[in-house]
Parts: C-alpha cells; structure tokens; sequence
C-alpha cells in the first residue's frame, strides 16, 4: 500500500504539471529543417560511403572516436528532430504527417546505432533509408504538385 501511495506521489504532480506546459515555437518547419534536421541530416550523409576522385576512391566513415561520436550526436538530432516536428501548432495535423516524422525517429536510430557499433556499411544503409524517409515526406509537404 506504501508503494502505491509513493507512487502516486510522484506521478499526480507530474501529470498536473504537464498539462500546463506552454510550448515557445521558435521556428517554423522550414527553419527546423534548415537549422537542426538537415544539418544533422548532413553530417550522416557525409561520413558515409565512398567518394571516387581523380586520385582514387576514398572512404567517407569515420576513422576515429572522435568522428564516429559526432555521427552518433547527429543520429541522435534526427531522431529528436521528430519532437519538434509534432509540436502542436508546428505542422500538418494529419496522420501522414505524423506518420513522417515518426519515421525520422525509426531512420536516425539506425544510422545511431549504426555509429555506436561503429559499423560502415550499417551507417551508409541508414543514410539511404534517411534520405528515402526525407524525400517521401518533401514529395508530399514540401513539392507542389500540379
């Protein structure tokens, strides 16, 4: 019984304090795009794969801890990247919608992943799916169509 009532200590204020928060929107979809998910984006993308030069072919993954824990600092943006997106008064209230940002929850988690694992291939996976995530959600939301 002292368990039950502890915990109902805890979890009342916590449930009447949440109901009062005021969220501050400091930017629209676009500057989050622009300033915290396509950055994040970028740096996943960019430490991923092969480029071919002139000079032959070079591998993009990172080479030290350093490098592979800011691809996870940037994984972990793009997943909470989806938060932001959800905020009431921030996009679309509709299903495809939510169903979009959620997938950058499911994308980002692999390419995080992918980096604590410190796997190459993993990451380059993740990049493809995150770009695919990003792509369908532009074709709809972001590309007119006529």
């Amino acid at each position: 019984m002292r368990i039950l009532f502890l915990l109902l200590l805890v979890f009342i204020p916590y449930s009447q304090a949440s109901e009062d928060v005021e969220f501050i929107l400091s930017f629209d979809v676009l500057g989050i795009m622009e300033h915290v998910l396509y950055p994040s984006a970028a740096i996943v993308w960019g430490n991923a794969g092969f480029v071919i030069t002139s000079d032959g072919e070079q591998n993009l993954s990172p080479t030290t801890e350093e490098g592979w824990h800011n691809v996870e600092d940037h994984a972990a943006m793009v997943m909470e990247t989806a938060n932001l997106l959800l905020l009431p008064g921030r996009g679309p209230e509709e299903a495809e919608w939510k169903s979009f940002s959620k997938d950058l929850v499911r994308t980002g988690k692999l390419a995080f992943d992918a980096a604590q694992n410190r796997d190459a291939e993993a990451l380059f996976d993740a990049g493809g799916e995150l770009y695919q995530s990003c792509l369908a959600c532009h074709n709809k939301y972001l590309v007119k169509h006529e």
